[in-house]
């Protein structure tokens, strides 16, 4: 039984041995140092490209988020009355489902963009 557990143990150690030589084995040690700083460099120009995309567009959706908060506080207001006017709280909401497509379209264009340079929607391309 001993000799089992102490050949079983051998051969685990061989294994894992083996396996970790393979993946650690370089022949270049210069190409890590390479790689980071051609990396670095590409993340460095990804998030300039990124910054001048959303520069764009970072006005108008400030302020189509701003208008939207502002419907919406002006129909939380009309809710809380007592007897809230129904014609004006449609047409409130409609003003508000406006405001909203015309954001998500932004957004949409946005994201379009981003794409067409290979950048993601959350930043710069890692």
């Amino acid at each position: 039984m001993k000799k089992l557990l102490l050949i079983g143990m051998v051969l685990m150690l061989g294994i894992s041995s083996t396996g970790f030589s393979a993946r650690h084995n370089d022949r270049n040690s210069n190409r890590g140092y390479n790689e980071r700083y051609r990396n670095e460099k590409q993340k460095n120009e990804n998030e300039k490209r990124y910054n001048q995309i959303y520069s764009r567009y970072s006005g108008k959706i400030n302020s189509l988020e701003a208008s939207l908060r502002n419907k919406d506080n002006e129909i939380k207001r009309e809710r809380v009355q007592k007897r809230p006017d129904r014609r004006r709280m449609e047409r409130l909401n409609s003003e508000r489902n406006s405001i909203r497509r015309e954001l998500d379209s932004t957004y949409a264009q946005l994201r379009r963009e981003l794409d067409r340079n290979k950048l993601t929607a959350y930043g710069p391309r890692r």
